[in-house]
């Protein structure tokens, strides 16, 4: 998918969704619709005709269209604030009729949502500081990203997961089959194959010191998953997937989608199984510490330090929360 740019978007509002003890924040945007991004969407036939005029005898059309595991810059002009976030979906969207051609011109705007299981305290600091600003808003895949911090232990002709299988098991990964489903594994496979990597991708995760370096993490992590499933048979549901799936993050599975994975590791081998729950508890346990370090992104791209948070910490010592909130002070 190419990057989608949208001009003169705005952040309308945020809504926030506690589930599992999991925080989602779903940020409602608008902006501009024009034929070239109708085109990026691929859906400029719906409302463009072929010299590019609005086509008539609507106001409001829903579409389907879902970007999954992309990134999302928003710029304002002249504050030099960017927003810069993951997401694992953004949908809903809707394009509307503007204007009359009389009082306001004629336009169309775009609205659209966008999950982010990130710190939602950054996210509201942020749009505080830029109030209702205009600015411009690109929405790219995270796959050739993710590609990328893949391929960096991957030598010529070989996959990343090759590579990281062959450095747990000390040989060449044999081919999926390809129709999929649970099969049983290679005579060839060593249990070596099994191991968990030392340190372990929690404890790397929990010594590093960017959120960059976090990414790339879990991008390794994903691979190794991926060709864990790949010896074992079973057709990859973790990173790089086929029909149609694209690039699947391990921050987007649901428990049914882990469960199901486990259940059919367990089937293939006993042992891969095994190796799959290891990978999903040190998946799991990445999490916390890798939205630390989202959480102190944020607070470098606002100009915030630690002192602020404890000077905050200390100003509200001993108050109770109606006088925090300057009730009944």
């Amino acid at each position: 998918m190419q990057a989608v740019v949208f001009d003169k978007a705005s952040i309308l509002e945020v809504a926030h969704k506690i589930s599992g003890g999991n925080v989602t924040s779903k940020i409602k945007v608008s902006a501009l619709f024009t034929a070239k991004v109708a085109a990026a969407l691929g859906v400029r036939w719906l409302v463009f005709d072929k010299e590019q005029l609005v086509k008539g005898g609507f106001d409001r059309v829903e579409l389907d269209t879902e970007m999954k595991n992309v990134s999302m810059t928003f710029d304002v002009p002249n504050l030099g604030l960017p927003l810069k976030l993951d997401s694992d979906l953004a949908n809903g969207f809707k394009i509307l009729r503007r204007g009359d051609g009389t009082k306001k011109a004629k336009s169309l705007a775009v609205q659209f949502k966008i999950a982010y299981h990130g710190s939602p305290f950054e996210l509201l600091k942020y749009l505080i500081r830029i109030g209702g600003h205009v600015g411009t808003m690109t929405i790219a895949s995270r796959q050739a990203e993710l590609f990328e911090a893949e391929t960096k232990t991957a030598k010529p002709g070989k996959s990343a997961a090759e590579i990281i299988h062959k450095l747990h098991s000390g040989e060449d990964l044999p081919e999926a089959k390809p129709n999929g489903g649970a099969k049983k594994p290679t005579k060839a496979l060593a249990k070596e194959a099994f191991k968990m990597p030392d340190p372990t991708w929690s404890e790397r995760m929990r010594a590093t010191k960017t959120a960059a370096e976090g990414r790339d993490l879990f991008a390794l992590h994903e691979a190794s998953i991926n060709s864990l499933q790949q010896v074992l048979g079973i057709e990859p549901s973790v990173g790089r997937t086929r029909g149609g799936k694209g690039y699947v993050g391990f921050s987007t599975l649901r428990p049914t989608d882990t469960n199901a994975m486990l259940r059919d590791a367990k089937r293939a081998n006993r042992e891969g199984g095994e190796y799959m729950a290891r990978l999903i508890e040190d998946g799991l346990a990445m999490r916390e510490p890798f939205e630390k370090l989202l959480a102190k992104e944020g607070q470098d791209a606002l100009g915030l330090h630690e002192t602020d948070a404890t000077d905050w910490r200390a100003e509200k010592k001993g108050k109770t929360p109606r006088h925090i909130a300057g009730v009944g002070a």
